[in-house]
Parts: structure tokens; C-alpha cells; sequence
């Protein structure tokens, strides 16, 4: 059993939700958490909920790609075991 392609595949989505994941904590490293409550400060409210909108599309991407990087890992596996428990079932010679 060749399960090259599958693991072709499964491998790039891994890598863009670990990508993902490093990208979400430098872009929260930039976050502004003090609460801004003059009307001087109305352009870091604006410039907190730009990112805060940001920040949620990405976590929304990353947690929908998780689940598919999960489950896809977890089929390429039960595949693999079917296999080798075919492959153990089969009389010798």
C-alpha cells in the first residue's frame, strides 16, 4: 500500500496550520490590551477592534483546518492499521 499521497497532502496542511498558529501569536504579540476610554484614543479603539477582527478570521481558519488536519491524520492511520491487519490475516505461502 502506497500511502506517499495521501501523506503528500495531509503534510502541507499540517504545515499551514502550524504556520497559521505561529502567525496568530506574533499578531497577538502586537495587541494593545489596555482599554482606551478618552475620545483622544478614539484611533487605538479602531486599530484594537481591526485587529481583534483579525485575530478571530484567523483563529476561526485555524480551528477549522485543525479539525480537518485531525481528522485526515486520523483516516491516513485507520487506512495504514487496515492494512497491516489485512496484511497479518493473510495465510502464509
Amino acid at each position: 500500500m502506497n500511502l506517499f499521497p495521501y501523506l503528500a497532502t495531509w503534510v502541507p496542511l499540517f504545515i499551514i496550520v502550524v504556520a497559521l498558529a505561529i502567525y496568530r501569536s506574533v499578531m497577538a504579540s502586537h495587541e494593545d490590551e489596555t482599554i482606551h476610554v478618552l475620545e483622544g484614543d478614539a484611533p487605538a479603539v479602531a486599530a484594537q477592534a481591526k485587529l481583534s477582527h483579525k485575530l478571530d478570521a484567523i483563529e476561526r481558519w485555524g480551528k477549522a483546518l485543525t479539525v480537518i488536519v485531525v481528522l485526515y491524520g486520523l483516516v491516513i492511520a485507520g487506512m495504514y492499521l487496515y492494512y497491516i491487519w489485512q496484511q497479518g490475516a493473510k495465510l502464509p505461502g
